[in-house]
């Protein structure tokens, strides 16, 4: 079984294309296999270490590549081994570097290809813009928040109200923290962090 749509998307040639030099056009998912899903790209969101990638920032780029890994869509195709799911479920997926090699073709495009495993279901009543940023920056802070156990009865110190701050402060209030200092070098942040309850904020430093 073929697909019947094209793979295309804004793909980077070089590191220069990190300065606006990317070609809209065809190019080659991942080799498929049964243990694959296509996806039909509604949302995807922009991360800077997209922008970092695309300057080669970590050494060892393979080009011609397409960028996003925040993407959020409809499965279009699935594969027998994929697991149980089904086509036009809405799902987000964050997609790495590929077991056979292959180059990982991201979100900037119309279709992405990626193994099954990457494939996760969204919630309804959760908003495809909304649930996007969340599978990179979002899954970044609420690890260590889980992982350390905050909840009722806890203190939770957050140094930086940017995308990954704002999402800390609004996950630790979610899990029950008793109490959340928002941290920042700026007081225009001030306005950003206290809206919900019990969150305080440090300029420079907590006093």
């Amino acid at each position: 079984m073929t697909s019947d749509y094209k793979f295309e998307g804004w793909v980077a040639d070089d590191a220069s294309s990190a300065e606006g030099n990317l070609t809209w056009r065809v190019f080659k998912p991942k080799t498929w296999e049964e243990t694959d899903v296509e996806i039909k790209i509604s949302h995807s969101a922009i991360c800077v270490s997209d922008i970092h990638t695309l300057r080669d920032g970590w050494g060892g780029k393979k080009y011609p590549c397409v960028m996003g890994h925040e993407i959020v869509g409809k499965l279009v195709r699935v594969g027998s081994q994929a697991g149980d799911f089904k086509c036009k479920k809405r799902i987000n997926a964050y997609d790495s570097v590929h077991r056979n090699g292959d180059t990982a073709h991201g979100g900037f495009a119309l279709y992405t290809r990626c193994p099954s495993h990457f494939v996760i279901r969204i919630p309804r009543g959760l908003a495809p813009e909304h649930a996007a940023p969340i599978l990179c920056g979002g899954v970044t802070v609420y690890s260590p928040l889980k992982r350390f156990g905050v909840g009722p009865g806890t203190s939770v110190g957050i140094v930086g109200i940017g995308g990954l701050g704002h999402f800390a402060i609004l996950f630790a209030k979610a899990l029950g923290a008793s109490r959340v200092v928002a941290i920042s070098r700026r007081a225009d942040k001030r306005a950003d962090g206290l809206e919900p309850t019990s969150i305080c904020f440090g300029y420079c430093h907590y006093y």
